[in-house]
């Protein structure tokens, strides 16, 4: 979409201008989504500290609100305060060498400087084709042209971006400093790039992606101001001032076509939509595997990128409310049925049964309902959609915020590991907040004998054998306080297993918990009726042991199980995260 100027002048020409300066992050580079991971590593890391040394839970970091309100386009300091200060949180100011993870202004921005540094030494940068075309045509037609960002790296990704030579000067965070120049939304580090460049501001054009480069340029008289919108806030950037807004400056290009391939401007815009796709659903992070946005295409994929294991016991990367799923389970090593081989004509040394490892009961399985209505990644309205597989933390967590049929909005976090530590622990901390009233809230944690095993295509020679009829068979459950467990055994192999659950509640409003068992189901529910900012929290352990029946007997594996858990809930989510923290630390290390 393109928004109608506001002047005479619909595309700047070189009547009415001498020069173009350009926004770096998000107009001329992909670093924009770079500098948000960034800052949301860091302030994740920073908030993280201070709720263990003070008692609180202060909401994260969130892209892109959080990047667009308090740091775009600010001062890497001036980020800082701002953020934390909209938190409630006052650190020491510090000062420019306090070394990153210093709890300070200084030491946390810092931080945020090492992990751009290191991001654009292993990953690189791309610059917008779009962009590129248009600066080029510009430099053609004999206009200067300059950059003027608030960043301290911007020599860096101009160089690698490979576009340095096309500009004449560049105003960044270290000329502002330098010079005392006031940062945004003051016009001086504009009208100094413009004095620079020796020409009139009311004969310069300023092309910016963010509000508070539009109104710094409209503060500071510039000639023409074009608003570039690639997150969609074009409303934004034209109340702000921009006198044209558009999606991508390959709109801009007059050399729009060629014989052979068409217009350019399309080709131009695919690409730079592209890079933006890539960027945004799944931006390159150190150590993190990050998906920001849920497609429904790609469950199937995204259930093996996210699995957890740890040797013994393996979890699929779905979702804890069921939907949506591909092939959701858990997994335990070697854990088998056995089946008979039958051939048309037999003959010696034919193997005469097959094995296939099967689902045990799902360990992550956990439903909400808000108002007694479930809620469902699948059908739910997704206001904001995160999935990050920390490789330092061995952890999956997933923030999905969303908006429920009568406007109130809600926010799940869940965090799910699968002990390296505990070989036979798998923990998940499941929570949901109300952002904007009071409200019902049920949690329901299961532990599910799967008994009906839906069919494969036998004659896709990857798939292994499938099973008309429940593998497990059903054989004691028990249950007192909130712990339930179970021992199952298989049809043919001769295996039992002795698996179950317990939990922890956090909630600040009164709750209502109670656990149910039979035969092959164990479910644990709590009910808190929050108001708004309120949590309510379940912490999930889960334990499984199998030997052969010969080996483990009913008592044995129930006591097995039980010591499992008691070790758990003794060290608690954070103690047994804690721990998987420091053992992949230790083997990275």
């Amino acid at each position: 979409m393109t928004v109608a100027p506001v002047t005479e002048v619909a595309v700047p020409d070189r009547q009415h201008f001498d020069a173009v300066l350009f926004g770096l992050d998000g107009v001329l580079t992909t670093t924009a989504r770079l500098q948000a991971a960034a800052w949301k590593r860091t302030f994740d890391e920073a908030l993280a500290a201070w709720d263990a040394g003070h008692g609180t839970a202060t909401p994260a970091f969130q892209v892109p609100e959080d990047y667009h309100r308090y740091v775009e386009g600010r001062p890497r300091y001036d980020g800082v305060r701002d953020f934390l200060a909209a938190r409630g949180i006052t650190l020491p100011e510090g000062s420019d060498d306090d070394p990153p993870g210093t709890s300070t202004v200084h030491g946390v921005g810092n931080t945020k400087q090492e992990l751009v540094d290191q991001a654009l030494a292993n990953e690189g940068v791309e610059a917008f084709p779009g962009s590129v075309a248009w600066l080029r045509e510009l430099r053609d037609d004999g206009f200067r042209t300059g950059v003027v960002t608030s960043s301290s790296n911007c020599t860096a990704v101009l160089a690698t971006a490979g576009i340095a030579t096309y500009f004449d000067t560049t105003v960044d965070g270290i000329v502002v400093r330098k010079e005392g120049l006031a940062p945004r939304p003051a016009p001086d580090s504009y009208l100094a790039a413009a004095a620079r460049l020796g020409v009139d501001p009311v004969r310069t054009v300023v092309v910016e992606d963010s509000v508070l480069g539009v109104s710094a340029a409209r503060t500071g008289a510039f000639g023409f101001v074009i608003g570039l919108d690639r997150d969609g806030n074009g409303a934004e950037l034209q109340a702000a001032g921009a006198d044209l807004v558009v999606m991508d400056l390959a709109e801009l290009v007059t050399a729009s076509t060629d014989a052979q391939h068409g217009p350019r401007e399309h080709r131009l815009i695919a690409a730079a939509a592209r890079l933006m796709a890539a960027e945004g659903a799944y931006p390159v992070e150190p150590f993190r595997l990050v998906e920001r946005e849920l497609s429904l295409e790609t469950v199937e994929q995204a259930e093996s990128l996210f699995a957890l294991s740890n040797g013994f016991i393996g979890v699929r990367g779905s979702f804890e409310e069921g939907s949506p799923a591909a092939h959701p389970g858990t997994l335990l090593n070697g854990f088998h049925e056995t089946w008979p081989i039958e051939y048309a004509e037999g003959a010696f040394g034919f193997a005469s049964v097959g094995q296939s490892i099967v689902n045990v009961p799902d360990a992550a399985s956990i439903r909400l309902y808000v108002d007694d209505e479930p809620f469902s990644c699948a059908s739910a309205e997704i206001l904001r959609f995160e999935r990050v597989l920390d490789l330092r933390a061995g952890t999956l967590v997933r923030t999905v915020r969303f908006r429920a049929a009568d406007g109130r909005r809600f926010e799940v976090r869940s965090t799910r590991l699968v002990s390296l530590v505990h070989r036979h622990l798998v923990a998940v901390s499941y929570e949901v907040m109300s952002l904007d009233g009071p409200a019902s809230l049920t949690i329901a944690s299961t532990l599910d004998n799967v008994h009906e095993v839906p069919g494969t295509d036998a004659s896709d020679p990857r798939v292994g054998r499938s099973f008309e009829a429940g593998v497990l068979e059903d054989e004691t459950d028990t249950g007192a306080g909130w712990r339930g467990m179970l021992t199952l055994r298989t049809t043919a192999s001769g295996l039992r297993l002795g698996c179950g659950i317990d939990h922890e509640v956090r909630c600040p409003a009164a709750t209502d918990a109670r656990l149910d068992h039979s035969p092959g189901h164990v479910r644990f529910t709590v009910r808190a009726e929050v108001a708004a900012g309120q949590r309510l929290g379940v912490t999930k352990f889960a334990a499984y042991h199998y030997d052969t029946v010969d080996a483990l007997g009913v008592d044995e594996a129930l006591f097995r199980v039980g010591n499992t858990l008691n070790r758990a809930v003794e060290e608690g989510f954070e103690g047994v995260a804690g721990t998987q923290r420091q053992r992949v630390t230790e083997f990275w290390d």
